[in-house]
């Protein structure tokens, strides 16, 4: 095999260069995952504006408190039917060291 500078630097790679490579994709892939959620959770807001429920919680019918609007804009539940719906949804627990 000839030694060319692209064959010189593959061979001097390390694990930490691939480990940190990874942590790039993945750290990538997650924020894409986040705004893509993000960007769907508005879109839904904006149907429930167009049809007239918004403010309107989708499990109970009954409205959402003005203070929660105003710091969750797309809340599609009221604070009980939320707590309700993570207690019941859960998903796998944040990893810890």
């Amino acid at each position: 095999m000839q030694e060319t500078p692209a064959n010189i630097t593959d061979g001097a790679r390390d694990s930490e260069d691939d480990s940190f490579a990874d942590l790039i994709v993945h750290t990538n892939l997650a924020e894409m995952d986040r705004d893509v959620d993000e960007l769907r959770m508005i879109d839904s807001a904006l149907q429930r504006i167009s049809a007239g429920t918004y403010g309107e919680c989708i499990d109970c019918a009954q409205p959402i408190a003005t203070a929660r609007l105003d710091a969750e804009p797309t809340a599609e539940r009221c604070v009980t039917c939320q707590e309700l719906f993570e207690k019941t949804h859960a998903s796998s627990p944040t990893p810890s060291l």
